[in-house]
């Protein structure tokens, strides 16, 4: 009865496969929220597309890293909510450069 047991708590833990009338539209991700600091989003974005311009010397990061500073000492936020604005310019960030390099075809093959 023990193995019994098991199973049931194996299966509670895992999800099932999709059944034959179920599609993988049913069980995708919720639509993304608005975003919590969307002033954080645009100010990434276009630090972004400032360093693409190509009249930055200082490498990706580190031209991020002073942006996200610069952009987070404008806001007399508390610990949590500046760690917040912190991840937000930097995911968008993220997406911006992943879009950018996908969108001019930037990736050179390997030689």
């Amino acid at each position: 009865m023990q193995t019994a047991n098991f199973a049931v708590a194996a299966l509670a833990r895992h999800p099932r496969p999709l059944s034959p009338t179920q599609s993988a539209h049913d069980t995708a991700s919720p639509p993304r929220e608005e975003p919590q600091f969307p002033d954080a989003e645009r100010a990434a974005r276009h630090a972004v597309q400032i360093w693409f311009s190509g009249k930055i010397e200082e490498s990706l990061m580190d031209f991020r890293n002073e942006r996200c500073r610069e952009h987070c000492e404008r806001h007399d936020d508390g610990a949590l909510r500046h760690h917040m604005r912190m991840t937000a310019f930097e995911r968008a960030y993220a997406e911006e450069v992943g879009r950018i390099i996908v969108e001019r075809r930037y990736v050179r093959p390997i030689t």
